[in-house]
């Protein structure tokens, strides 16, 4: 080591005499036995680092060899994420950024329809993909229109839309003696709900009268914009008797015979109507005694319903 050569050559020195050899031991020796305590000092502590300098290159030694060939940070894109793919430890030797960003393939959403399949593609669907509904044969793809609240869905062309269909009927009897037009009950009304479409409605109606000599008179009344209407009836005044009419101009316009009807024995009365409306609004079922002052009764569980063309 360096601190004995030093050492050694202290050690060596010649011996002066006189007032030099006083002067040599009295000030040079404790000089120089100081300056060799501090070598073999600092010779130890040399020893001592080289000592941690070998257990450190050991541990740089594993910890390199638990890393691999690292090479620095990647400058490559990342690869893709894929449905499907297999967990791969990989071989690069290149660390990734930590704001590095993996894409994820992305697909179509394919149709409804036939049977029921993971699938095979590689790319993933978005959370907002939508599918299309597709007819058993063909197949034709059918996009989805509006369908409001309560309505039915029909094939218009290549597309699927909502269709109004509703059926009604009262539970509990309704009479009136009224000699003019007034409404029946709001449990035989519809509210259409689509302007600019034509509706069929038809109402069976179950009803008796005071006396054979008083008759049944309908009618309809619609609240919104009327386009055109067509409404008639169908009143069995009798066991073989029929009376009927038809109205294509107005609403609240009274049919059936007002001096003939079926007394206390309960007959058949149909209401048919066709309303194109230019907005929505209520068909409103309205009634009448053909004789003021006596009743008609429109009996229970009378129905009817109204379909969206």
């Amino acid at each position: 080591m360096t601190t004995g050569v030093i050492s050694r050559g202290l050690s060596q020195l010649p011996v002066v005499p006189g007032k030099e050899a006083e002067v040599l031991n009295r000030e040079v020796n404790p000089m120089i036995r100081e300056l060799r305590t501090s070598l073999a000092a600092t010779g130890a502590l040399v020893d001592e680092a080289a000592v941690r300098l070998s257990v450190l290159e050991a541990e740089i030694d594993a910890l390199q060899l638990a890393m691999g060939d690292f090479t620095g940070l990647g400058s490559a894109a990342p690869s893709s994420i894929q449905a499907g793919s297999s967990a791969e430890v990989g071989t690069s030797t290149k660390g990734a950024h930590e704001d590095h960003v993996h894409s994820i393939l992305t697909g179509p959403a394919t149709s409804i329809g036939g049977a029921n399949t993971e699938g095979s593609g590689p790319a993933l669907a978005r959370a907002n993909h939508s599918h299309l509904l597709q007819e058993s044969s063909g197949p034709t793809n059918l996009p989805i229109g509006a369908v409001l609240d309560g309505e039915l869905m029909a094939r218009i062309g290549s597309s699927l839309a909502g269709r109004q269909l509703e059926t009604a009927n009262n539970l509990g009897t309704v009479s009136t003696t009224s000699g003019t037009l007034v409404d029946a009950t709001a449990a035989l009304n519809f509210a259409i709900k689509h302007g600019g479409a034509g509706y069929l409605g038809v109402w069976v109606l179950g009803y008796t009268t005071q006396g054979v000599g008083n008759g049944l008179l309908l009618s309809l009344n619609f609240t919104g914009t009327a386009g055109t209407q067509r409404y008639g009836v169908m009143i069995g005044t009798g066991a073989t008797a029929m009376y009927s009419a038809w109205e294509s101009t107005n609403f609240d316009v009274p049919l059936g015979n007002p001096t003939v009807g079926p007394g206390g024995t309960a007959r058949l009365a149909l209401l048919f109507c066709r309303v194109a409306p230019s907005t929505p609004g209520d068909v409103v079922l309205r009634f009448a005694s053909g004789v003021a002052g006596q009743s008609v009764t429109i009996a229970n569980r009378s129905f009817a319903w109204l379909l969206q063309q």
